[in-house]
This record gives structure tokens, sequence and C-alpha cells, in this order.
């Protein structure tokens, strides 16, 4: 205007005291806006609308360190919603996502570190995806795949002594320590000592901390193979000597009639 002011909204006035540098003169609300801000675009079609060159950033700094930066909230009006944040202070540094009801927070549901570790339930995931231990409720999926196909594997060889493997391991049934929930499956230890190639350890390489049950099918199908084989034999052996004692049945028979 006339006193080298640009007014935004009806609540805030600013004074120009730098090229491109806006400062507010209302201490208690700070910079309003009424209505739409274009930043590079003359008519936003958002509340903040971004427009410029291949590669338009939005950048949010801390002037400290170890600390919570750059949060980004998404509230409804009972200010239940998430917020979005990077986060340095837990000791393992990564985005953060944090839901909230009423406003009150219900943790950080999903970590990305720096690292590239994905985290569900946990903000610091130990694996490229870490699910929170002993959850409330399960992952559910239609399907989980893994890596297979013959073009990334070399020393292909069959399972050897499968039956044997299979019966040095011990199923068990089980109470968790954290939920006192009732459960059935292996112990890690254990396993580790049949299939090491299935059991996941703490980077102290002594500690078991995982199996891959799913590596598990691989032994019980050459397994079921070898037993079937014993079967088949077992039967073979049977009818052999189902045919002898026919055989002889029928000897016998003969040689009674005879005395007679």
């Amino acid at each position: 205007d006339a006193s080298n002011k640009i007014r935004l909204g009806d609540n805030n006035v600013t004074t120009v005291e730098t090229a491109g540098t806006l400062r507010s003169l209302n201490a208690t609300y700070g910079l309003l806006v009424d209505g739409k801000v274009g930043i590079g675009i003359s008519s936003p079609e958002a509340e903040l609308h971004i427009r410029a060159g291949d590669d338009p950033t939005l950048k949010l700094q801390s002037d400290g360190t170890n600390e919570v930066s750059g949060r980004i909230s998404m509230r409804q009006s009972n200010d239940t919603g998430a917020d979005i944040y990077y986060d340095g202070t837990n000791g393992v540094e990564g985005l953060a996502f944090e839901t909230f009801v009423s406003g009150q927070s219900k943790g950080v549901k999903m970590f990305i570190g720096v690292d590239g570790n994905v985290g569900i339930g946990t903000s610091n995931p130990g694996n490229i995806l870490t699910i929170q231990q002993n959850s409330a409720t399960n992952p559910v999926a239609d399907a989980w795949t893994t890596y297979s196909s013959r073009r990334w594997k070399t020393n292909i060889k069959t399972i050897e002594n499968p039956l044997e493997t299979v019966q040095a391991l011990r199923g068990v049934t089980y109470d968790w320590k954290a939920s006192g929930k009732h459960d059935i499956g292996l112990i890690a230890e254990e396993v580790g000592e049949v299939i090491p190639e299935i059991v996941a350890y703490e980077e102290n390489g002594v500690d078991a901390k995982s199996v891959d049950y799913s590596r598990l099918v691989a032994v019980l199908i050459e397994a079921v193979k070898e037993q079937q084989e014993t079967i088949h034999d077992l039967k073979k052996d049977h009818k052999q000597l189902a045919t002898k004692v026919d055989r002889l049945e029928k000897q016998l028979s003969q040689a009674s009639m005879v005395r007679k």
C-alpha cells in the first residue's frame, strides 16, 4: 500500500524489509494469510501452492542437533490425525509417523531410518523391515513371496538326510513373556543347532532371535519324499511276503489233501 506495507488478510500487517523478506507486525498471531498462498504461481490451487523449475523444494530445518525437526501435522478439528517429522532424539535417526486421537499421542506407528530400514510399530528397526513384537494383531496379506529363481542360485544340491533332520527338531507349546499369549512353534536356539541356515541372530552372533519358518518347507518336502520311499518299499515287501504266504498256504492245502 502507500505506506510501503503489504496487508495479508484483515488481521495482520507486514513490512517489506529486504527483497523477498516479510516480517510480521502482529506479535499475537504472527503471519496471517486469509486465502491461498502461491509461490512461483499467481493462481494457487491449494492453501500453499509452490511451482518452481523441475525440483521444487520445501525445506524445514532446525537450528540444533539431536532433536525432532521438520514436523508436518495433519489433524482434524478434534485434533485427531497424524504427524510426520524427522526424529533424531532416540539415537536412531529417521522419518517418524506418529498418530494422535483427540490430541493424545498413540505413538510412532511407522519409522524409516536413515539407513533405509523400515519399522512398523517400532522406531528402532534392526532389519530392512521390522514389525513390532507381541503386537495386538498379526500382519495379514494375500501372499508373501520369496526370491527363488534358479537364475540367482549356484551350487544347488538336494537336502541330505531330511527325515533325520526333521526328527531332530522339537515342536513346542509356550506362553510369550511379554503378552502371556499361548502359542506353538519352535525354539530358535534349538533349531540353530540343526538347521542354522534358517535362524537369525543378534549382532553378537550368539543370541538367536528368529526362525524363518517358510524355509522349513524345503526340508519337510524332502522328508516326506524320503518317508514315502520307505513306505513304498514296505508296501513292496509286504506284497512279496503276502505272495509267499499265499503260495505256502496253497502248498500246505495240497499236501493235506494228498495225506487224506
